[in-house]
């Protein structure tokens, strides 16, 4: 009779252990929602470069989402330097691009600009590098860091 209660016993403990559930909750702030901090004001710094080029630049982005993974942003740079054969094309710049955010990769694909970084694991900077087209020159985005403000 002891047997049959042991064994009753465990068959019911062990059908609640086979229905069980698990259920797995991410924090706000995790890399699988990183990309959510993207939106609002940033501030920051770059330096654009070619051959007889090379431009100092300091900034701000405002970006909107358009949805889960895309965003537009309204940059606007002011020049800090300009040295070079080619530094008359060092000028202040407003612009509206398109870009996307997926796990924390940004990518900026936009009208001459092909842009591309990361947030960091707090989402409030990001470091982005890449390429620019100014009057038809191809230059380089080098070390453009943005922090959210």
């Amino acid at each position: 009779m002891k047997i049959k209660k042991i064994m009753l016993t465990s068959a019911l403990l062990l059908s609640n252990f086979a229905h069980a559930g698990i259920i797995v909750r991410t924090p706000t702030g995790s890399p699988l929602d990183i990309c959510s901090a993207l939106t609002g004001a940033w501030n920051g710094s770059g330096t654009i470069t070619a051959t007889g080029l090379e431009c100092e630049y300091t900034g701000t982005v405002q970006i909107t989402p358009k949805d889960d993974t895309s965003f537009s942003s309204t940059l606007a740079l002011s020049k800090v330097s300009g040295s070079g054969i080619f530094s008359g094309l060092c000028t202040d710049l407003k612009k509206t691009l398109a870009g996307a955010c997926n796990n924390g990769a940004v990518t900026i694909n936009d009208d001459g600009v092909d842009l591309s970084g990361s947030l960091n694991s707090a989402g409030n900077s990001a470091t982005l590098t890449g390429t620019v087209t100014i009057d038809g020159i191809k230059v380089n985005v080098e070390n453009m860091v943005l922090t959210k403000q």
